[in-house]
């Protein structure tokens, strides 16, 4: 949970209709997150492609938080991560390699610039090719 430097509710909206203008995705209702959660839902022909890493639930490759909160969970590969943590634009999921979740989930803090939003579409560009099977994934961040 992110708890001070809030995104605005209308970056969260952005985020949310960007992620659902992705290949194969619809929202939905989060398996592992508060009720008030969006999450990204990659459809199960697609979602076969991609390794286990890149998974919450078998479908669920990243959601984003309530309006109070803003910020996201999603799995990113792992040369992904270290520029995320190195760079201050997230941090690792206190649950990544426990109870069953892979070691690639982070918390990504929620934009609130135009800039900040524009690194943070492009993680969650970067997480759904990811859950897509996708092998041309980079840092161009």
């Amino acid at each position: 949970m992110q708890l001070d430097q809030i995104a605005p509710p209308v970056m969260r909206e952005r985020l949310i209709e960007f992620g659902a203008g992705l290949e194969g995705v619809r929202l939905g209702r989060s398996g592992v997150s508060i009720p008030e959660s969006t999450a990204f839902l990659l459809a199960p022909e697609l979602a076969g492609n991609g390794p286990w890493e890149a998974f919450m639930t078998p479908q669920e490759f990243a959601h984003v938080h309530a309006v109070w909160d803003g910020s996201l969970h999603m799995n990113l590969p792992r040369n992904v991560l270290e520029t995320v943590y190195y760079r201050g634009w997230g941090e690792q999921h206190p649950a990544a390699g426990h109870f069953g979740f892979p070691e690639t989930i982070a918390m990504v803090y929620g934009p609130r610039t135009e800039h900040e939003f524009a690194v943070v579409a492009g993680l969650l560009r970067i997480s759904h090719a990811y859950a897509m099977g996708s092998s041309s994934l980079g840092t161009n961040q």
